[in-house]
């Protein structure tokens, strides 16, 4: 079988590293013991800044933080300075536009977060980030993109030089799902740009502010120190995770679930079997990179309806208009019409 990253894969970088989670454990009053009394590790381990951590272990510390911190993934996102986030945040701190920190986000996705990855696409006026999921459809994942979104507003914000109150008309962020219960918070945090019951978790930024100089920023100096450090995360194994691969294989046209297992050198059951435990189904996500297709085609694309739907695979696009509906609640037109 193609190697992809599981469950049973020690990963790093977290977008936050275990430590940071035990020890806000502990500021919410949990004990040493109550912590890792399912993950398998020591004090010693959580000690260890090389530390190596298999993704139920991970998932077990941050089931116990968020029984009194709901919302613990946004408020680390905040809290967490740039430089917290190693070569990352290295490479953040050397960059001289907001489009190069794009492109670093873009290029090296495991070191924004293992649990997911970065599509980039363009409007004529905006910057649009899609984020998808890396190997699970885990309800952590939400906490994980919670930090990220605010990492990234906080970090666009300091190292642009620009309020968050200049900041918020230029970005607009679409969440999936209903508004939290903190909801009322993080739309202060981010002075109204969020944008909940989406379809798709995107960030859309407008391209004025990427290309902005970052102030005090040196362009000699930052190009040497980040080319250094891009040279040295080329050499960097280039694994992706099995939602990743088969949105990969969805979007070169292959569609059947027994040829997506030939084309990752599996069998069907153990196939289905990964799907499983990343707590999703094939034609789930089959059907999740349909709708994402359709509706940016639908705003920004020129393709007719028989045109696109034959290019996602339907048999007729009869087929394809049935499922467009009922996914979105409308039909493809009514969808086009007004986004137009």
């Amino acid at each position: 079988m193609k190697k992809l990253i599981g469950g049973n894969d020690p990963l790093f970088p977290w977008i936050l590293h275990p430590r940071h989670l035990f020890e806000f454990g502990r500021e919410l009053g949990f004990s040493e013991e109550h912590l890792l009394a399912n993950t398998g590790l020591s004090p010693s381990d959580i000690e260890d800044v090389n530390l190596s951590i298999s993704w139920q272990q991970y998932r077990s510390l941050a089931d116990v933080v968020a029984l009194r911190a709901a919302d613990w993934g946004f408020q680390f996102g905040q809290r967490l300075p740039v430089a917290s986030h190693g070569l990352l945040g290295l490479l953040l701190l050397n960059c001289v536009n907001g489009e190069q920190i794009i492109e670093i986000q873009e290029s090296y996705p495991l070191l924004v977060s293992p649990i997911f990855y970065v599509q980039r696409r363009d409007t004529e006026n905006h910057c649009v980030l899609t984020i998808h999921p890396e190997f699970s459809r885990d309800l952590i994942l939400r906490q994980s993109m919670e930090a990220y979104f605010s990492l990234f507003f906080s970090t666009a914000c300091s190292t642009g030089g620009i309020s968050p109150l200049e900041f918020a008309p230029a970005i607009k962020i679409q969440l999936q799902g209903e508004r939290p219960s903190y909801a009322t918070r993080w739309e202060g945090f981010f002075h109204g740009a969020l944008e909940w019951n989406s379809h798709i978790d995107r960030v859309w930024i407008h391209k004025d502010i990427l290309s902005l100089t970052i102030p005090n920023a040196d362009p000699e100096s930052a190009n040497v120190t980040r080319r250094i450090l891009q040279a040295q995360l080329n050499q960097m194994p280039a694994q992706k995770g099995g939602l990743h691969e088969l949105r990969d294989l969805f979007a070169s046209g292959v569609y059947r679930q027994d040829q997506c297992a030939d084309y990752l050198f599996t069998t069907l059951p153990t196939l289905k079997r990964y799907l499983k435990g990343a707590c999703t189904t094939f034609s789930r996500e089959l059907t999740k990179f349909r709708i994402e297709e359709a509706l940016w085609h639908s705003q920004f694309g020129d393709v007719s309806m028989s045109e696109l739907a034959d290019s996602l695979g339907f048999q007729d696009v009869n087929s394809f208009g049935r499922l467009f509906k009922s996914e979105v609640g409308v039909s493809f037109t009514q969808y086009r019409h007004r986004y137009r």
